[in-house]
């Protein structure tokens, strides 16, 4: 029996040591990189100073339905966490920023990386779930079965539970990263954390007693009167030490003069006089000349990149407003692959988003209006020195 015993307590103690050394990995992720707002971790989360919100720093890296985006997100693991979920459209929306561009592409921040344009978010109307853009900010439905070019990006907020895995067993952790580990000194998470230590005991001073007051009450005058006659000189060395200051602002005149350039992004919409066949998105070679303008801007502005976007009018014979946001994005797709097919447009250059009737740029009540919505454009965006 003393035996059985002392082999529980063995497995126990080494149970709870590699806990410790496990729990300890998490609590002490090392910072991989930061900006003015996200901080990366080499444990695979990114943490949002703004919002205090915690993400991964990489989608799914694959075409998911909603569905199978909910449930990746609900059974991620990231960090050591078991509290991960998918993100609401306005979780999402906050990571979009419109003055980058480069992360493949997408408006965010360059520690997440995205390999699809359009996360799947929590929220739904009727039957639909929304999608967020990171090409454009937009939230729109989409029907949960469809899974091209959406992914899964799972999302925490700090307060959750760290677990650990000890022998196949899922063990809670007393360590939360939202703690009180720290209060001044900042959380585990920040630069400036370190352990908290109680400050020492403050010394005592002893205080005369007042028979020693008294006896030496008599001379007690005398040395104020002596004590007090050198702070009379005390101004004289101040007027002196004031007078260098006054040559100092000459220099900050000399340094202002220089004027650096700042980065500007600029953007440029070519139209493309491209037509389709009625719920087609063939190319006929006789537009080759249309594309091959932007083939050429693309060539020689090696730096700039192009969004190739396509639209539709409002007309829904089949009922099925669907049917417009898949034509627009075939539409756009296929003025992309010409574009590095023909013209040989590296594909990290292009992107291409279908937006249906929802950005119209004429009153579909007319034949002429509808005409015009019935497009295909290049958007394209370079930085320039100004």
């Amino acid at each position: 029996m003393k035996k059985s015993l002392g082999i529980i307590v063995a497995i126990m103690v080494t149970a709870i040591i590699s806990g410790l050394f496990t729990m300890a990995k998490y609590s002490n992720a090392v910072e991989i990189g930061e900006n003015s707002r996200f901080i990366a971790y080499d444990n695979g989360t990114a943490l949002d100073t703004k919002t205090n919100l915690m993400w991964a720093t990489k989608d799914n890296g694959s075409n998911i339905n909603w569905s199978d985006a909910k449930s990746y997100c609900e059974n991620y693991r990231g960090g050591g966490y078991t509290d991960w979920r998918m993100p609401t459209k306005f979780e999402l929306k906050s990571l979009y920023d419109d003055s980058i561009f480069g992360n493949n592409g997408y408006h965010l921040t360059k520690l997440i990386n995205l390999t699809g344009a359009f996360v799947w978010s929590s929220e739904t109307t009727g039957t639909n779930p929304f999608v967020t853009s990171f090409q454009y900010g937009l939230a729109y439905e989409e029907p949960s079965s469809n899974t091209r070019r959406n992914r899964a990006l799972p999302v925490r907020s700090l307060s959750g539970e760290m677990t650990t895995v000890v022998s196949g067993a899922a063990v809670a952790s007393s360590i939360t990263p939202a703690g009180d580990a720290t209060e001044a000194t900042g959380q585990w998470w920040e630069k400036r954390y370190a352990p908290k230590v109680e400050p020492p005991a403050a010394s005592v001073e002893v205080t005369p007693t007042p028979a020693e007051v008294t006896v030496s009450s008599a001379e007690a005058p005398v040395a104020p009167a002596e004590a007090a006659a050198p702070p009379v000189e005390a101004p004289v060395a101040p007027t002196e030490a004031v007078t260098p200051p006054v040559e100092a602002p000459v220099a900050p005149v000399e340094v202002a003069v220089p004027k650096a350039e700042k980065p500007v992004t600029e953007k440029i919409v070519i139209p493309l006089n491209i037509k389709f066949d009625t719920a087609k998105s063939d190319i006929k070679k006789k537009y080759d000349k249309d594309i091959k303008n932007v083939a050429d801007f693309l060539k020689a502005n090696p730096e700039a990149t192009a969004v190739i976007e396509g639209h539709t009018d409002n007309v829904d014979i089949h009922n099925e407003p669907e049917r417009n946001m898949r034509l627009s994005q075939a539409r756009a797709d296929s003025v992309r692959q010409y574009l590095i097919d023909d013209f040989g447009i590296d594909a990290s250059r292009i992107s291409a988003v279908g937006y249906g009737p929802n950005k119209p740029i004429a009153n579909n009540d007319t034949i002429e209006g509808r005409m015009k919505n019935r497009r295909v454009e290049a958007i394209i965006e370079m930085v320039k020195m100004k």
